[in-house]
């Protein structure tokens, strides 16, 4: 058995269902300005197939930002971001994993706010 292998198995749960491998990922929100706009992207987020709804949490101070795991065989983190871009809001991946993205490790080296919409 390969790491490819063990990465891309299926678990059982406790209750006989499936697990699939899981990933977490860290978006920078736009133009939330209440709750009923975080509400509007918690319900589109959770109508996505493969995000695990437990794990979807919404800081609207100091920074909008949006935490949540999806089954990387589902879901990405672009789809996520687009999704969430489909009703009016801006999303910016900040962090798959515990990896920052490229993008933003670069404007960190260069002394930028590693927080950028695109």
């Amino acid at each position: 058995m390969s790491v490819r292998d063990v990465e891309s198995a299926d678990f059982t749960g406790p209750s006989g269902s499936i697990m699939k491998p899981k990933r977490k990922a860290r978006f920078l929100l736009e133009g939330l300005t209440c709750s009923s706009c975080s509400n509007a992207v918690m319900n589109q987020v959770k109508s996505l197939p493969g995000i695990d709804q437990s794990s979807i949490k919404i800081a609207l101070l100091p920074e909008n930002r949006l935490d949540l795991e999806y089954e990387e065989a589902t879901m990405t983190p672009d789809k996520i971001a687009e999704s969430i871009q489909d009703i009016g809001f801006g999303a910016t991946i900040i962090a798959d994993e515990a990896t920052v993205s490229k993008e933003a490790l670069g404007r960190v080296q260069n002394g930028k706010n590693p927080i950028q919409t695109v």
